[in-house]
């Protein structure tokens, strides 16, 4: 599922891949928000944050990427995040996303076979 080149989210067995496009800002936030909770099921444990496209991340979407771990953490999994580099990189490790349930993968299937190592 894909809304207007913002964000593309992509359920998968083990997994649900959200894909952001050009930046996550409080705009995107508040439509993502409305489909995740359409398309991903409240026991989804491994989520793929996929930031290859994303050039900009603001408050909102550190916001955002805390319900995200808050939601893995309840259900036992994992949160990933996928080709952070630039600019959300440096907001990432600034604000401290390196606890032991968050993991940085170079692409989808990396983190997806380090997802499947942990079944």
């Amino acid at each position: 599922m894909s809304h207007k080149n913002s964000f593309e989210i992509q359920p998968r067995p083990d997994a649900v891949v959200i894909r952001f496009f050009d930046q996550v800002d409080a705009n995107t936030v508040e439509l993502t928000k409305h489909f995740i909770q359409k398309l991903v099921p409240k026991d989804a444990s491994n989520l793929i944050v996929d930031l290859k496209h994303v050039k900009f991340i603001d408050s909102h979407g550190i916001g955002f990427f805390v319900s995200l771990l808050k939601r893995a953490n309840k259900n036992d999994g994992h949160l990933f995040f996928v080709a952070a580099t630039g600019q959300p990189a440096s907001v990432l490790e600034m604000v401290g996303f390196t606890s032991q349930y968050v993991s940085y993968a170079e692409d989808v299937a990396t983190a997806e076979t380090q997802i499947a190592k942990l079944l």
